[in-house]
């Protein structure tokens, strides 16, 4: 089993002043244990209709296949926007329950999962009372949907 680490670094200067953050090369490092695979890709993402990128396999059957796996096996993610002028829609649907949590992957950014669990809301939100009404779920797939062009997008998947 290997070991994933990453690490997070951060910069920005205001009026002369630096205001840093870095993790990389150093203990502070995230490290994630008992990753035996990755699944990595760069895939053109539609604007015309959405992709399904990933498909994990939540009924615990250990079927794998290209672009689907176990989600019990699943440890880690990033998926990063290629394109430099149009965003990119992640999407996490839970196809049981029928909920999503979509995301705005904004140019040249990236987005890291540490789980496939997330949670949400129903239709009947007041504002005020998002948390009275939390869903827990689990994806069952990433879909993505690109603005107004086709986008290069990056994905990695650790998983035991």
């Amino acid at each position: 089993m290997a070991t994933l680490t990453f690490g997070i670094k951060e910069s920005v200067t205001i009026g002369g002043t630096t205001h840093s953050f870095d993790t990389t090369g150093t203990s502070d490092d995230f490290e994630i244990t008992g990753i035996n695979h990755v699944f990595q890709q760069t895939l053109g993402i539609l604007h015309t209709g959405a992709t399904q990128v990933i498909k994990f396999d939540n009924s615990g059957s250990p079927v794998e296949s290209a672009g689907q796996i176990k989600g019990t096996d699943f440890k880690y993610m990033r998926i990063t926007n290629n394109d430099s002028s149009n965003f990119v829609i992640v999407s996490l649907q839970d196809s049981t329950l029928n909920y999503a949590k979509n995301e705005k992957l904004l140019p040249g950014q990236s987005m890291i999962f540490k789980t496939i669990n997330f949670e949400t809301t129903d239709s009947s939100v007041t504002l005020g009372t998002q948390f009275a009404n939390t869903i827990r779920a689990t994806a069952d797939e990433v879909m993505m949907r690109a603005d107004t062009a086709t986008c290069s997008v990056d994905i990695f998947v650790g998983y035991a």
